[in-house]
């Protein structure tokens, strides 16, 4: 079997423009954790996953700027001390980690996205491939023809279609 047999052709990608806000946006509709940023000619620029813009708002919110305790009181109306209180305290920690928060998404994904892909072509076997995301410890890779993006196949997908290749033995 290829990975042209099992990956999935009909790719959700990022553009070269594209803030983190809106990939954001496309990983909470589609369901995703990653997608490839590609150009106008679907060559593959960049691979951007929850990691990395996770790793982006750690370096754009310190912990100073909020607490767990301070959004727990919050929300919830918990008061530890008369000065200020814990929900006007959490109040101005909320809407300064929604700020700072706001201001990151605004980054280009493509500036936070890892730029050297790990792309595998479409005649690859899954055995190969396997090997590939233990040997690169990741869980999704692109699929290309030439350089240019085809499809996209997930360490799952490999791994459901040797099971079920064995089984049917």
């Amino acid at each position: 079997m290829k990975v042209s047999d099992i990956m999935i052709r009909d790719v959700y990608v990022a553009h070269q423009t594209d803030t983190i806000r809106s990939v954001l946006e496309r990983f909470t509709e589609y369901r995703i954790s990653g997608m490839p940023i590609v150009d106008a000619t679907r060559r593959v620029i960049g691979y951007v996953s929850d990691g990395d813009i996770m790793r982006h708002f750690g370096k754009h919110v310190q912990p100073e700027h909020h607490s767990f305790a301070s959004l727990i009181g919050y929300y919830y109306g918990v008061s530890v001390n008369e000065d200020p209180t814990p929900t006007e305290r959490a109040a101005g920690e909320t809407a300064e980690l929604r700020k700072l928060i706001s201001r990151a998404s605004q980054a280009r994904a493509l500036d936070v996205s890892q730029k050297n892909v790990v792309t595998v072509g479409e005649n690859t076997g899954l055995l190969d491939t396997l090997q590939l995301f233990a040997k690169e410890e990741i869980k999704k890779v692109p699929v290309v023809q030439g350089d240019r993006l085809v499809g996209i196949v997930s360490r799952g997908d490999v791994v459901r279609a040797l099971v079920h290749k064995v089984l049917e033995m």
